[in-house]
């Protein structure tokens, strides 16, 4: 079987290239390597549906801005709890538009931080990609924008996957 082969110089493999790096600065990548955080699920979960599962990583700085490891989190919602130390990836499930937002409370040292996250319409960012994405040239960056706008503030749907952007927790 013969892989994919792409000349270096050509516009492809410069494109296939800027896709594969474009991941470096994900905010998924943790100074360590983590093995997603799994969590419990309370009684309250079998009410609801779920609908995907959702990779959200989870990192703690102190006020200068440099990383903490090792800060123990505890995150709670209405349909699961977990406990993590950072940095960390959790597999966090979605409900659809009856996702919580996570109560987060992360302790070093003597320090404690508590923050609540709300939670964001997946569905709808990836929509508004979409329809971004459709329109082109000068005109399509207007209309791009009207597309992008108007499928961010179309509302929950039935279906929509609601997730939570990167955990970030600063300690004082």
């Amino acid at each position: 079987m013969q892989l994919l082969r792409f000349r270096f110089g050509s516009l492809t493999s410069k494109l296939m290239l800027a896709i594969a790096l474009s991941g470096c600065g994900d905010p998924l990548v943790t100074s360590q390597n983590t093995t997603p955080v799994i969590p419990t699920y309370k009684p309250a979960a079998q009410s609801v549906g779920l609908r995907s599962l959702e990779l959200v990583p989870f990192r703690a700085f102190d006020a200068k801005g440099d990383e903490i490891t090792g800060a123990i989190c505890s995150v709670d919602t209405a349909y699961f709890s977990l406990t993590l130390s950072t940095p960390a990836v959790a597999n966090l499930p979605s409900f659809g538009p009856e996702t919580p937002p996570l109560e987060v409370e992360c302790r070093i040292d003597e320090r404690s931080v508590q923050v609540t996250v709300p939670t964001f319409n997946l569905s709808a960012e990836r929509r508004a990609v979409r329809a971004a994405g459709l329109v082109g040239g000068a005109f399509g960056t207007v209309a791009g924008g009207i597309a992008t706008e108007r499928a961010l503030n179309s509302g929950i749907r039935t279906n929509d996957i609601l997730s939570y952007k990167p955990v970030s927790i600063t300690f004082p």
